[in-house]
């Protein structure tokens, strides 16, 4: 009886296939790692190593050809030059849009006085003083909240041929080759200069002025013009710049009377 219970005791212990896989299964996972055949010159599978997600700049140039590689980077490099280029459109477009917007802004003005006999225009940001230096025949043109003596351009006006007027009360001295300007020691080159129905004679000298923080020097502008009959003498303080604004205005003058 006891050996019977012992064989049945046995046969319910034996293990059943499935289990015997699992466990056969068990002791290969904690085998130790077969030697790398490469390390070790052994024969034998290479176990293999897992792989990342991503791709290395080293795969990358393993994997594309020489001549690819190149084209990418041409790509790039293109990719790069044309958005920074775009950005340079971009702002210059952004420059001209806020030039022309001040264009717009900036209204010009038509002065006329028919006592003096001349008209001119100028912007808007500017206003005329007349009888500047105690003279009836000047008028100027000073900035707006400018004191009346800070003038940025003054026009006398003078009865007279230009030759006559640009020697006696210019700075303008004519010799053999043709016209200099001089301011006490030094010569200047004098240049021509024509506008509606006259011509004339520009130069711009060294110069100097003085206010509540001393006596500097800066650049004048001179210029006489006529039409034969009447002339009209301008120059500026040397305190301000010479813009364009200034130069347009002296090439508007008209004379509107002859007498």
């Amino acid at each position: 009886m006891i050996g019977k219970a012992m064989t049945a005791t046995l046969v319910l212990n034996k293990p059943d296939p499935r289990t015997l896989r699992m466990l056969r299964g068990a002791e290969r996972s904690i085998e130790p790692p077969r030697a790398n055949a490469l390390s070790s010159g052994a024969p034998g599978d290479i176990e293999p190593k897992p792989r990342s997600a991503g791709c290395s700049l080293g795969q990358v140039r393993r994997i594309l050809p020489a001549r690819l590689r190149r084209a990418l980077q041409i790509s790039l490099i293109l990719i790069f030059a044309v958005g920074i280029g775009s950005n340079e459109t971009l702002a210059q477009a952004r420059d001209l849009s806020t030039q022309s917007a001040g264009a717009r802004k900036a209204e010009w003005l038509t002065f006329g006085d028919r006592g003096l006999g001349i008209a001119f225009s100028y912007p808007s940001n500017r206003r005329v003083v007349r009888d500047c230096r105690g003279n009836k025949n000047c008028v100027a043109l000073v900035g707006k909240g400018a004191r009346s003596d800070n003038y940025l351009i003054a026009f006398e006006l003078f009865r007279g041929s230009l030759e006559t007027v640009a020697v006696e009360r210019g700075i303008f001295y004519r010799k053999d080759d043709g016209w200099i300007a001089k301011r006490r020691a030094d010569t200047y080159p004098a240049e021509p200069i024509v506008g509606p129905g006259w011509q004339g004679l520009k130069a711009v000298v060294d110069c100097g002025f003085s206010d509540s923080n001393g006596y500097h020097t800066g650049k004048c502008l001179w210029v006489v013009l006529s039409n034969g009959w009447r002339s009209v003498v301008a120059d500026t303080l040397g305190i301000n710049e010479i813009d364009e604004d200034t130069m347009r205005s002296i090439q508007s003058i008209q004379f509107t009377r002859n007498d």
